[in-house]
C-alpha cells in the first residue's frame, strides 16, 4: 500500500478502536460501576457528590477560593449521609483527587501529592474483579502524580521510570512505582483485560505527559521529549516502536513499520509522521498525513 492508502485506512481503523471505549471521566465510570450496591437513596447522594466534585473543580481551577470551599462543606454534608461501607470509601477516593488539585493548583506540590496516594490505597482496598475502571482511576491518579513530578523539575526521574510505569498496567508486574496492589497485578498478569483496552488508557497516559511536557518552559524541551519517547520504547508494551522512532525519516525503515494497525499513542504518532521522510519530500504528502491526523484524532498541526 502507499501512503494514502496506509493512512486512509488507519484512520478509520483508530476510530473503530476509539468507538469501543465511549469518552467519560474515569471516576465517573467508577462509580457507576459500584452504585449497584446501594439502595436509590444513597445513589442519588452519591451522584450529586460527584456532580459537586466537578463543579468544585472548576471554582478551584478559576481561584473561586470560597465557593470551593463551600462546594466540599456541601460535599461532606452529603458523605455523612451515606451508611453504606464501599460506598464511602468510593466517594472519598474521588473527592481527594479534586482536593490534591486544589493544592496543586497553590503549588503545594509535596501535600498534593500526599493526598493522591491516599486515594490510591483506597483503591487498593476496593478493587474487585468486577469492577477493572479501579484499575485505571489508579493510574489517572498516578498521572496526576507525574504532573506533579514533571513541574517539581523531577521530569528526568519521571522519564528513567516510564519503562516499568508502563509494563506494570501492561504485564502486571508490579515495580512498586504505581502503588498496584498484588490483587490488581494479578488480575493484569492473568489476561483478564484486553490489550485494546490496557493500549486505550496506556496511551492516554503517554499521551497527557507528552503534552504536559510541551508547555513546560524549558530550552531543552525537544531533547526531553526525545528522551521520554525513547524511555516508552524501552518498555514491552512498546518495543515494536523502537527502530521506528529513532529512523521514521528513513522512508525505508518508515515503510516497513509503519502498518495500518499499528499501536502508538497520538501524540507519538504525530510526532513519528512530522519527522518522517514523506512530511518533507512534497506539499501532497504532507496535506496527506495533516489531514490524517485531524481525521484519526482530531489533531491540527501548528504550521
Amino acid at each position: 500500500m502507499n501512503l494514502e492508502q496506509i493512512l486512509g485506512k488507519r484512520a478509520g481503523y483508530i476510530r473503530g478502536k476509539e468507538a469501543l471505549f465511549p469518552s467519560s471521566h474515569i471516576l465517573l465510570s467508577l462509580l457507576q460501576g459500584n452504585v449497584c450496591a446501594v439502595d436509590n437513596e444513597e445513589r442519588i447522594i452519591m451522584y450529586m457528590m460527584y456532580a459537586c466534585t466537578r463543579e468544585g473543580l472548576s471554582f478551584s481551577r478559576n481561584r473561586k477560593d470560597f465557593l470551593f470551599q463551600q462546594c466540599m462543606n456541601q460535599y461532606e454534608n452529603l458523605e455523612g449521609r451515606l451508611s453504606h461501607t464501599k460506598g464511602k470509601l468510593i466517594m472519598k477516593s474521588i473527592e481527594l483527587p479534586l482536593r490534591a488539585f486544589d493544592l496543586y493548583v497553590k503549588k503545594e506540590y509535596g501535600l498534593a501529592g500526599k493526598i493522591l496516594l491516599e486515594s490510591i490505597f483506597i483503591y487498593n482496598e476496593i478493587f474487585e474483579p468486577t469492577n477493572s475502571d479501579i484499575i485505571w482511576a489508579n493510574l489517572e491518579q498516578n498521572l496526576n502524580l507525574l504532573r506533579l513530578y514533571v513541574d517539581s523539575g523531577n521530569v528526568k526521574q519521571v522519564i528513567q521510570n516510564m519503562p516499568q510505569i508502563i509494563d506494570e498496567y501492561y504485564i502486571g508486574i508490579p515495580h512498586g512505582l504505581n502503588n498496584l496492589s498484588q490483587k490488581m497485578a494479578d488480575y493484569i498478569k492473568n489476561g483478564n483485560l484486553s490489550s485494546d483496552e490496557k493500549y486505550h488508557y496506556i496511551n492516554y497516559l503517554i499521551d497527557s505527559l507528552i503534552k504536559k511536557i510541551t508547555k513546560m518552559k524549558s530550552e531543552n524541551n525537544k531533547e526531553i521529549i526525545n528522551s521520554l519517547l525513547d524511555a516508552v520504547t524501552d518498555s514491552a508494551a512498546y518495543t515494536h516502536l523502537k527502530l521506528l522512532n529513532q529512523n521514521s525519516n528513513d522512508d525505508l525503515v518508515f515503510n516497513e513499520y509503519y502498518f495500518f494497525d499499528v499501536v502508538i499513542p497520538k501524540v507519538m504518532d504525530l510526532f513519528i509522521l512530522n519527522k518522517s521522510g514523506y512530511y518533507s519530500q512534497n506539499s501532497k504528502n504532507k496535506k496527506l498525513i495533516d489531514d490524517f491526523l485531524i481525521n484519526a484524532y482530531n489533531l491540527k498541526v501548528e504550521s
